[in-house]
């Protein structure tokens, strides 16, 4: 079955948050009991997460798409190294997927709710998902042609839809044009060696940043 394993794949994402550990030390199986039990102490390298196939998957994944995105934002305002009120965010990827138009069930969605509220500014591109998405945003929104200029004078990226397009992008190039090069992954799609090598401060779901020294524009 398709949901169970994007859900596992989300719960893995979720604990190795919670717990601060990487992915190959999380060992997720289907159980026989509609119960979600994890085995072993949380800081020790062997890890078991036991799930019920139906049951305990439905109700993880409900819990995991209320928290994660909150806690993909809260990541944002703890690592952004300036008030989040006022800053400048590009949100690359606003489809919940790649290759469609479809805004149902996107991660934007919230995502964006939640900068706004915080005082946020958001520049926002997809490459099939903007229109849609300016139904519900309409003008609280910058909406922007291409990933470049969406990043261009940000205090961060966040990836939120996993387009190929978007790990191909000039980032040294990007990098010179925004105030701060920070980029939150949340599909972990982009390549590590790459953001450090292009001066990206990196920071994945559930895996270990990449910190480059932070070169900085003019910041207020």
């Amino acid at each position: 079955m398709t949901a169970p394993v994007a859900n596992t794949v989300n719960l893995r994402a979720l604990l190795e948050e919670m717990i601060e550990r990487d992915a190959s030390d999380l060992h997720i199986t289907a159980g026989d009991k509609p119960k979600l039990r994890i085995d072993g102490d949380i800081t020790d390298a062997n890890v078991n997460v036991v799930l019920s196939p139906k049951d305990t998957l439905q109700l993880a994944y409900s819990i995991l798409t209320e928290n994660q995105k909150k806690r993909f934002v809260d990541k944002i305002e703890a690592k952004l190294g300036r008030p989040i009120s006022g800053a400048t965010i590009a949100v690359w990827g606003l489809a919940f997927k790649a290759d469609t138009d479809d805004i149902r069930e996107s991660a934007a969605l919230d995502v964006i709710r939640y900068l706004l509220d915080k005082g946020a500014v958001v520049r926002a591109h997809d490459y099939k998902g903007m229109e849609n998405m300016k139904q519900i945003f309409k003008d609280e929104v910058e909406w922007c042609a291409d990933p470049v200029s969406a990043a261009a004078g940000c205090d961060a990226v966040a990836l939120l839809t996993e387009w190929p397009q978007y790990t191909t992008l000039p980032f040294r190039k990007i990098a010179a044009t925004m105030n701060a090069p920070i980029i939150f992954d949340g599909r972990n799609c982009l390549h590590r060696d790459v953001m450090r090598e292009t001066g990206f401060q990196y920071y994945p779901m559930g895996r270990p940043p990449v910190e480059n020294t932070l070169k900085l524009k003019n910041r207020v």
